[in-house]
């Protein structure tokens, strides 16, 4: 292949004058298997085998999400083998990528994506289906730079690349932010990528004929934005825990097993048939546990988001976060060894942070630029009273049936170490704040209602009420929130919404 040329871009991450070739991609460049296999024989590197396997993994759950909404297929070899010529041409429809292939050839690249997803959905899979002309096929069409086959054998840029054709721009515009956002799980050779999320995601995009994506909501979901994001990051988040669980059980495995036989072959099993090799949640009572956890599982890595109706053993019902929490819940009692337990609680902190972090985070941000003199802007009070006013209406609201008393008990698991949720110090002028703001079971509310208006520092807010989160005490001075004649408030009353417990203060 020949070298491609260097392209002088100011915007590849480093000024007018830094170069960039597709070479910076070189550690996505090596075969998936062989560095899925090495992974695997080291278990000091189960977070960057299970780093890897969730960013493919959710984006394969994404693009069958979207699969099923649009043709009732779902990415499991019955539905795939089971393609009659109505259902290949119904797939035609939607992919136009593959208006022009034969019946067996959308089989085949079908068959070769359900291969994809078992390999990225169970932590100790590793060998890549094989690349068939049909599947080069498909490669050649993007005459992309980067290297999509080594030696014979997929690579992580192949992967991506061949997953393409099913998925939006934004669904792989992720993928390339994740994989470079991910780099160090990619060896030392990783760090090249860093300044280059932006030139990755035009290499992976199909702009040939992307698909249509069915962007509709189940009826109960009142904020279909927030709803796509929240879900979007849980389950990806949720993806890394089932395979951060897995890394556990396969390291009890190795250790039963090393010296004595292969222990491989006892790694390739669902997650209830891990957790019997590995004595994790043993015995009958454990036995409808297991069974939701590998239920919940399924659901995650299949693209099942909340609200949607699923099969659930003999019943169909919607998926919601509740059904988590109480897994997670049951999960930990049932747990007798202390450190197995605070390692799953551990697990289920990260897995539950985005939640919280993405309800409350705006909220906290524009409550700063508000309450701290340092960083209020006197020509945008009122802008902003206005916002954070919005802002918290909408954390007020139920995003969707039932979504309040879930929060609670996500909260709930934060009860002994306080809930983080980052804020980026980008969002401030100054130094010296809080950037993780900790909420301790419960989100604080200051609510201020006055009949002669809301004035911040002396500015006229142009509202009669004004909500805001509960400011940390801080060495750093505050602005007076005060009605228009320079009157202070006091607290009248508390009162609980779910989460939030609101301090009332009035004049």
């Amino acid at each position: 292949m020949n070298k491609p040329p260097r392209i002088s871009d100011p915007y590849a991450g480093g000024g007018p004058n830094k170069n960039y070739t597709p070479a910076v991609f070189s550690s996505l460049y090596v075969k998936v298997d062989r560095y899925y296999f090495d992974l695997i024989h080291d278990s000091s590197r189960n977070q960057d085998l299970a780093t890897i396997k969730t960013i493919y993994g959710a984006l394969l759950a994404k693009v069958e999400h979207n699969l099923r909404k649009t043709t009732g297929l779902s990415l499991t070899k019955e539905d795939i083998l089971g393609m009659d010529e109505l259902k290949v041409c119904s797939f035609r429809n939607r992919y136009l990528f593959f208006e022009h292939y034969a019946s067996d050839e959308v089989r085949e690249y079908l068959s070769f994506i359900v291969e994809l997803r078992g390999l990225n959905t169970h932590l100790a899979h590793w060998e890549t289906p094989k690349v068939t002309p049909t599947i080069q096929k498909v490669l050649d069409t993007f005459r992309s730079e980067g290297t999509s086959v080594n030696e014979g054998h997929i690579t992580f840029f192949g992967m991506a690349l061949i997953i393409s054709p099913m998925a939006t721009s934004i669904m792989m515009h992720d993928a390339a932010f994740a994989l470079v956002s991910e780099r160090e799980s990619f060896g030392p050779e990783g760090i090249k990528m860093r300044p280059y999320s932006g030139k990755l995601a035009p290499m992976l995009i199909n702009e040939i004929c992307p698909p249509h994506e069915d962007t509709s909501y189940p009826s109960t979901i009142l904020n279909p934005q927030q709803y796509r994001y929240l879900c979007s990051q849980f389950f990806k988040d949720a993806g890394n825990f089932f395979l951060d669980t897995e890394a556990e059980l396969a390291d009890a495995i190795k250790a039963r097993y090393l010296g004595k036989e292969d222990y491989m072959k006892h790694l390739n099993g669902n997650i209830v048939e891990l957790m019997d090799e590995a004595n994790y949640l043993p015995g009958d009572e454990n036995r409808y546990l297991r069974n939701d956890i590998h239920f919940l599982r399924n659901a995650v890595f299949h693209g099942n988001l909340f609200e949607e109706d699923v099969d659930y053993f003999h019943e169909t019902k919607p998926l919601t976060l509740d059904d988590f929490c109480d897994v997670f819940e049951r999960w930990a009692d049932a747990l007798v060894d202390t450190d197995q337990r605070e390692r799953h609680l551990s697990r289920v902190r990260r897995c539950l942070a985005a939640i919280p972090h993405n309800v409350f985070a705006r909220p906290i941000e524009i409550s700063y630029k508000i309450r701290f003199k340092k960083l209020l802007e006197t020509d945008k009070v009122a802008e902003r009273v206005a916002n954070a006013n919005k802002v918290f209406e909408s954390v007020r609201e139920e995003m969707w049936q039932g979504f309040n008393a879930s929060m609670e008990r996500v909260m709930s698991f934060y009860v002994e170490d306080p809930c983080p949720i980052e804020l980026s110090p980008g969002c401030f002028k100054g130094g010296n704040l809080p950037y993780t703001y900790e909420a301790k079971g419960k989100f604080i509310v200051d609510s201020y209602s006055s009949t002669t208006g809301i004035w911040v520092d002396g500015v006229n807010a142009n509202a009669n009420t004004l909500m805001l989160a509960r400011i940390p005490e801080t060495d750093l001075p505050l602005a007076a929130i005060t009605d228009r004649d320079g009157h202070s408030f006091h607290e009248s009353e508390v009162t609980r919404e779910g989460v939030l417990e609101i301090h009332h203060q009035v004049i």
